[in-house]
């Protein structure tokens, strides 16, 4: 399988102001991705608020990287694409949130594995079903 680099979905034609804004909207995305997240860990009594969001964003930032690999190996990645994906994201946030937290293993899977859903269900399937 093919890596597609970032070359492969670079324009040469679009200004530089289109890329900036399409990492400030990647980055906003992660932004609400980790607070819906954060919801799902509070609601979870798996933390206090600081907790529950450093620890958000943490295994969100790691999983966006691994996603955005994942994906890159797709020319146009679509929904099955994304739900193939999400095992993969899961163990990874899974893996993250245990590392946070290593006295409460089977606990960090399972909250791993309902703010993974909670924010699929909420953000992002409905951001790829709805693009342009």
């Amino acid at each position: 399988m093919t890596l597609y680099s970032l070359h492969t979905y670079l324009r040469p034609n679009e200004p530089v102001g289109f890329y900036i804004l399409t990492l400030l909207a990647v980055a906003i995305l992660i932004l609400l991705i980790s607070l819906v997240e954060m919801v799902a860990l509070q609601l979870l009594r798996w933390g206090n608020t600081r907790q529950a969001m450093r620890a958000s964003l943490a295994m969100n930032l790691i999983s966006s990287l691994v996603g955005i690999i994942l994906l890159g190996l797709f020319p146009q990645p679509n929904v099955r694409h994304l739900l193939a994906a999400w095992p993969i994201l899961f163990i990874v946030e899974g893996i993250v949130l245990s590392r946070i937290r290593p006295e409460a293993i089977r606990f960090n899977w399972f909250a791993a594995a309902i703010a993974n859903l909670a924010s699929y269900i909420i953000l992002i399937l409905p951001a790829f079903l709805f693009r342009g």
